[in-house]
């Protein structure tokens, strides 16, 4: 009777550990993220580690064998080492692909992600008594005019699919306000984002009145992408850092207004903040109502972007929205950044944070509470944005140190996954990413703020009836900044000139510190030069 033949290990887990570099190459190779000459030398290394193991674990002829035909001692523990070896590598290969695969799908999540969703609520006095929906049929509700909104229109299907009812139309959300305390109509339908708005005239508004009905619509915000190559020609990203507690897609104001130009051939990046209470004219009033640039994100992030475009007379060839928690997530998921502050204050928004004066590391909580502060500086909300550009910065320098996103990419990406959203393409994100990693640019970065005086004004779109403050912006700052941009993009290197009363980051030389830029980022955060009131508007 013949012996079965004893497979030998080595044709067991050598193949485990081919299979696990092939579908390794293929995930890294699909994910396109890693420079072509990048992916040859994981090859090359994948293929010395599977020769190098095969050479351990299969006998070596002058080694193998001894007397009475047995393994010698040297052959028998090479052969334990190259198993242990292949099969350690093997483990540490499929839990390479699976974050790689991660990766992808992380980045696909973000990119060309434009959905934004809006809940519409049927508010009515709780002195009523209305108990159900159909207790307003053939009720008068009334409406506020959004000017162009499709989540409006597409709510108020719904809310006619459900009741017959009379129509009221509004054209301010004081007016819609007022017609339901004096019993003009018995139900008013809006957007539950206008809250604030609505609260600035009644202010016991969610004690007075009780939800309904409710409805939740999603809509694609419409902006128009570019086929610019990004690594090879200048562009423009709005960022709307919105200040919704949940997701980020969800319809709320937007607290931070912020350009980005990039110009990958001369290295150059430019911040341009716009002061969220910017008297501005709204896209979706067809350009003939102003209110705070804040307000415009009420009626989409493709309204913002329309109306930044009019006030800069310029073409914004991307947009991200960021919600506020992605900050704090993103900032302790690279290990906190260094910022710094010239002034010590404990923050109007998180009474448990302390600022101290100078460079500090600052954890999430702590940056955010800096970059929403404006209490504390004369400058109020000019200062609130140039707070918020030193943490968009140390934010760049601390990511594009390649420390930092090989060793932390993984954090990062479970950061960005959920409160960030942008138009850009997979394929445009990847080109970005591959070309960080493949030309490591030294990046010159600088900001600006545009400048101008704060005014009590009576007249803003959403509340007409109200006196309020907002920043009447100055024509020649944003004339000088939009020059820098169209400088930018014509691949001109530009100067920015310091502005002194926004020292927000050290770069002054009151304070040294030689870790402050640990990336290949530069520290520039040149500003404008323009003089500007203080800006005490509060809603």
């Amino acid at each position: 009777m013949k012996k079965k033949r004893k497979i030998s290990a080595w044709k067991l887990i050598l193949p485990i550990q081919l299979i696990a570099s092939v579908c390794l190459v293929y995930t890294v190779a699909k994910m396109n993220l890693l420079p072509n000459r990048l992916i040859v030398y994981l090859v090359i290394a994948l293929i010395v580690a599977f020769a190098i193991c095969g050479r351990l674990m299969i006998p070596f002829k002058k080694l193998g064998v001894g007397k009475h035909g047995r393994r010698s001692m040297a052959s028998e523990v090479m052969m334990v080492v190259g198993k242990i070896l292949s099969l350690v590598l093997s483990i540490v290969l499929l839990i390479g692909t699976i974050y790689a695969t991660n990766t992808s799908q992380s980045i696909k999540k973000v990119a060309s992600n434009t959905v934004t969703t809006t809940t519409y609520n049927l508010y009515v006095l709780k002195s009523d008594k209305y108990t159900k929906l159909s207790d307003l049929a053939n009720d008068k509700i009334g409406y506020f005019n959004h000017g162009k909104s499709k989540s409006y229109d597409k709510a108020k299907a719904k809310l006619s699919d459900a009741l017959t009812f009379q129509v009221a139309n509004y054209t301010t959300t004081d007016a819609l306000a007022d017609a339901l305390y004096d019993n003009s109509v018995e139900g008013i339908f809006v957007s539950e984002s206008y809250g604030t708005v609505i609260k600035k005239r009644h202010p016991s508004f969610d004690k007075d009145t009780k939800i309904l009905w409710t409805v939740t619509v999603t809509t694609s915000d419409n902006v128009a992408t570019t086929n610019k190559d990004i690594t090879k020609q200048a562009f423009v990203l709005y960022v709307a850092g919105v200040d919704s507690r949940g997701s980020v897609t969800k319809t709320s104001r937007a607290d931070v207004n912020m350009l980005i130009t990039v110009n990958p051939t001369t290295h150059q990046i430019l911040l341009t903040s716009i002061p969220r209470d910017s008297f501005v004219a709204l896209a979706n009033t067809n350009y003939e109502y102003k209110d705070k640039l804040t307000h415009a994100c009420l009626f989409g992030t493709d309204n913002s972007v329309k109306t930044v475009e009019h006030l800069m007379d310029i073409d914004v060839d991307f947009y991200a929205r960021v919600g506020f928690t992605m900050i704090t997530k993103l900032v302790d998921a690279v290990g906190g950044v260094k910022i710094y502050s010239e002034k010590a204050f404990i923050p109007w928004t998180d009474h448990s944070v302390h600022v101290k004066k100078g460079w500090q590391t600052m954890n999430g909580k702590a940056a955010l509470a800096f970059a929403r502060e404006r209490h504390a500086y004369e400058q109020g909300d000019r200062h609130r944005a140039a707070n918020q550009q030193t943490v968009i910065k140390a934010l760049i320098n601390k990511m594009t140190s390649s420390t930092t996103y090989l060793t932390h990419y993984n954090q990062i990406l479970s950061a960005i996954a959920g409160s960030f959203q942008t138009n850009l393409s997979e394929d445009q994100i990847s080109k970005l990413v591959k070309y960080q990693l493949s030309e490591s640019p030294k990046w010159e970065m600088m900001s600006s703020v545009l400048n101008g005086n704060s005014e009590k004004v009576t007249g803003g779109y959403l509340m007409p009836n109200s006196s309020l403050y907002y920043m009447i912006l100055d024509q020649k700052s944003v004339n000088k900044n939009r020059q820098y941009i169209i400088n930018m993009e014509a691949n001109k290197k530009i100067t920015v000139a310091q502005d002194a009363t926004l020292d927000a980051d050290g770069t002054d030389g009151t304070d040294e510190n030689p870790t402050a830029t640990e990336t290949t980022g530069s520290s520039s955060t040149s500003k404008t030069t323009t003089s500007s009131t203080t800006s005490t508007a509060t809603n």
